[in-house]
């Protein structure tokens, strides 16, 4: 048998499939496990506050109301919205403990509602309220976090996001990098949807308390005048867009068919807080 010597076909040792294609492959397969994990934990996350008493409850909060900042020293800060939350409640879903409303002097504007019942206004927020019926709607919004388990829900998530940033930071890679992206991305939508969630909760109750919703989207229209955002920020954050959550609610008003009605004045309250400039 005579042996003929062939030269090897070109391109043996270059690998059919694309470099850049298969680097998609890679890519996509990391972006659907950390999605996958991330559920699995957070249904197991869901799933154990579920089980929480109301007693652990209590015991979390004096973990986290420090991190609200300085309490308003003058107890007529807190009255006010505390008998306007007690309004609310008369018709409200009964909760398995008593809700407690404090202000903290913080020049934020934001509501907290912390384990165990309890609300924290920032005073930055109560500065630009212009009416009871506004406050009544962010304070049903914050009930809304309550009867739906989400102060606690988001604990549980948030140790989600621990636990995936400290498997990640073990690496400054580009791999790494994509995984902290996606599990940020994918808790921020997680939160969108309680904001729209406590949104209407909080416009349901606003209309059975005052028998309308008038005021219910004053403060965000307010603040999309004063704070212009791009309707893509939405999409990296904790909160739906101020516009978005507008037009779900006025869309809400009129598919129940809720009117509006007036509005009644918020008188001004000494808090007692050092005076800071006013933000712009």
């Amino acid at each position: 048998m005579k042996l003929t010597h062939r030269l090897p076909p070109e391109g043996i040792n270059v690998h059919p499939t694309h470099p850049l294609t298969e680097l998609l492959y890679l890519l996509g397969g990391v972006v659907a496990a950390v999605v996958l994990v991330y559920l699995a934990l957070g249904w197991a996350a869901d799933a154990l506050v579920a089980r929480i008493s109301p007693r652990t409850e209590g015991k979390l909060v004096r973990l986290l109301l420090p991190a609200a900042g300085a309490l308003a020293p003058d107890a007529r800060a807190h009255r006010a919205p505390q008998q306007l939350v007690d309004r609310l409640l008369q018709q409200a879903p009964p909760l398995p403990y008593p809700i407690r409303v404090q202000v903290a002097c913080d020049p934020g504007i934001n509501a907290l509602a912390l384990p165990g019942g309890h609300i924290v206004l920032l005073r930055g927020l109560l500065d630009r309220v212009r009416s009871e019926n506004e406050l009544a709607m962010i304070l049903a919004h914050e009930l809304g976090h309550f009867q739906l388990r989400h102060h606690l829900r988001g604990l549980g998530r948030g140790l989600v996001w621990i636990s995936l940033m400290a498997v990640v930071g073990l690496s400054a890679d580009y791999g790494a990098a994509l995984i902290e992206g996606t599990g940020r991305l994918m808790s921020m939508r997680y939160s969108q949807e309680q904001e729209e969630a406590a949104d209407r909760f909080g416009a349901a109750l606003l209309a059975r308390v005052y028998g309308h919703v008038g005021g219910m989207g004053d403060f965000f229209a307010r603040m999309a005048r004063e704070r212009p955002e791009a309707a893509v920020l939405g999409w990296f954050s904790t909160h739906p867009s101020t516009l978005q959550r507008l037009a779900r609610l006025r869309a809400l008003a009129r598919q129940r068919g809720w009117r509006e009605g007036p509005r009644r004045p918020w008188a001004p309250f000494a808090s007692g807080c050092p005076a800071v400039a006013p933000q712009r």
